[in-house]
């Protein structure tokens, strides 16, 4: 607008057309006589009119240039320290974002390492409750070795049941924690990789507005530069809330990243120290249930030996107390002889002599006493084979049974004794 063309006047059109070098001289073409000397001075004034004219105009586009020129310096002086002022906000508010999305790319590379840390745990945690699970398989395949009398449902069944349902549900909830963790780490992956690209590049345009901000000459140019192309500043996205908000999209993804995987990763501490308080407290509970099968078993065997004993010693007695009752009828028997042959004795007197004395009366009460005395005594024969029968039947009982006893004793000593030396603790 400085340079706007200048209102249309007749006297400064003639007075170009007279000051243009490349005007033809004035030519008479009209083919009259020559000026007279009055023609002439009125030509000469008219000329010299012409000319002061020309030269007030001079003088006044002179006096514009002039302006022209301080105001168009006065502006370039306020549009350069306006252009570096904003140069130096610009360069200050990237730096200022650089330094934010940096400092977030920094806690997300630490927090990825952190998480896949605890990925690794939890994945070894994950593993690691394979091995009881298949511990508690093996136990009960033992213990259905013990005989089909002892094979009940015991506290240490119970309690290898409970451990197992224990370890599998664990396993899930590890298996769910890992899957939260895959699910973050690929979120702050994402978040990382978003970052970097950021970063990247409000470093090279720091560089760029750092170099843009030193250029102070620029070399000289054969095209005139005066000429504003339309094309000088195209190619640039949005400014303002959309340039910032792109930044501070990505640290506040990356902020919340940081905290939903810090979450997950207490979550997973958590739950991993829930599980082992868990698991050791099943283990503690099988041991004791083990403990006190064992105290059982030995109580068991400790009484069936003391019955076999007892046993034992009542068949001896009933041995002999019926040789002594063998014994005692064979005595009767020979006492019950001598009374038949003394009663048979005395049946040859002679018929007078034959009276039912006393002595009759004696001979036949021992015969009857003799023979009474001698049927109990092998009644009682009889009853000490029963006794004895029921006695060695009891024996054969309780001796099967304290061999079951003992079979199932030395089979759970040893699973106890082999889970105190596991490196599973039970």
């Amino acid at each position: 607008h400085y340079l706007a063309p200048l209102p249309f006047h007749p006297c400064l059109s003639l007075a170009q057309d007279i000051m243009s070098p490349h005007r033809a001289p004035i030519q008479d073409t009209s083919g009259r006589l020559p000026l007279q000397p009055h023609q002439w001075t009125e030509q000469h004034t008219e000329k010299a009119l012409l000319s002061s004219s020309a030269q007030s105009i001079s003088a006044h586009n002179r006096d514009l240039t002039r302006s022209v020129e301080l105001a168009t310096k006065q502006d370039q002086e306020r549009l350069s320290e306006l252009a570096d002022s904003k140069l130096a906000g610009k360069l200050a508010e990237t730096q200022a974002l650089w330094q934010a999305a940096s400092e977030k790319l920094e806690a997300a590379e630490a927090e990825e390492l952190l998480l896949e840390v605890a990925a690794q745990k939890t994945a070894s945690a994950l593993e690691s409750k394979h091995v009881p699970i298949e511990r508690c398989a093996e136990w009960r395949e033992i213990r259905a070795q013990r005989p089909r009398a002892e094979c009940i449902r015991d506290g240490v069944e119970i309690a290898i049941n409970a451990l197992e349902t224990e370890c599998r549900e664990s396993c899930n909830l590890l298996l769910s924690v890992a899957t939260a963790q895959a699910a973050e780490a690929r979120r702050l992956k994402a978040v990382i990789s978003a970052l970097k690209a950021d970063v990247k590049d409000k470093r090279a345009a720091l560089a760029v507005d750092a170099k843009t901000a030193a250029i102070k000459e620029a070399p000289a140019s054969e095209t005139p530069l005066w000429e504003y192309s339309s094309s000088v500043g195209n190619g640039y996205g949005p400014f303002g809330p959309q340039w910032r908000g792109a930044t501070v999209s990505l640290c506040s993804d990356a902020e919340q990243a940081v905290a939903v995987s810090t979450r997950v990763r207490s979550k997973a501490e958590e739950v991993e120290a829930g599980c082992m308080e868990r698991e050791a407290s099943r283990r503690a509970e099988i041991t004791r249930q083990h403990a006190g099968s064992l105290a059982r078993l030995r109580e068991a065997c400790a009484l069936s030996e003391e019955h076999l004993g007892r046993l034992s010693a009542e068949g001896e007695a009933i041995e002999q107390r019926k040789a002594s009752a063998a014994a005692a009828v064979e005595e009767k028997e020979a006492a019950i002889a001598v009374a038949k042959e003394r009663l048979a004795t005395r049946s040859e007197r002679p018929d007078r002599e034959r009276v039912h004395d006393e002595a009759q009366s004696a001979l036949q009460n021992e015969l009857r006493v003799l023979c009474s005395a001698a049927q109990e005594l092998t009644h009682s024969i009889c009853k000490c084979d029963d006794d004895l029968a029921r006695v060695e039947a009891a024996k054969a009982k309780v001796t099967d049974d304290h061999a079951r006893k003992l079979a199932s004793l030395e089979l759970e000593s040893a699973l106890f004794d082999s889970s105190k030396g596991s490196t599973t603790g039970w």
